[in-house]
């Protein structure tokens, strides 16, 4: 299974602008192979995740294989472009 998943926090004005444009992005791709998680920066396993990978500041996109292993990072806003080209990378 293929995962995207998105550090946000609740406050962050970049990640709730480009909220719509990303829901609409990853809804492209087949539930049976990709999955998509928007997980808070400053809690649980999004805090555990962001101390690991050295987040300073979000949003921050990780695209991970079939293996968990992540493949890309993205910092900063992303372009349904970016997100189409890395998904279809990884679901060929």
């Amino acid at each position: 299974m293929i995962k995207l998943v998105e550090l946000t926090t609740p406050t962050c004005s970049v990640c709730k602008m480009i909220a719509p444009m990303v829901a609409k992005t990853v809804a492209e791709f087949p539930a049976d192979r990709f999955c998509y998680y928007n997980v808070n920066a400053l809690e649980g396993q999004g805090k555990a995740l962001a101390d690991k990978h050295g987040v300073r500041s979000v949003p921050v996109f990780f695209f991970l294989n079939d293996a968990n292993e992540v493949t890309y990072r993205h910092d900063g806003p992303i372009t349904p472009a970016l997100i189409r080209e890395k998904v279809q990378a990884l679901l060929s």
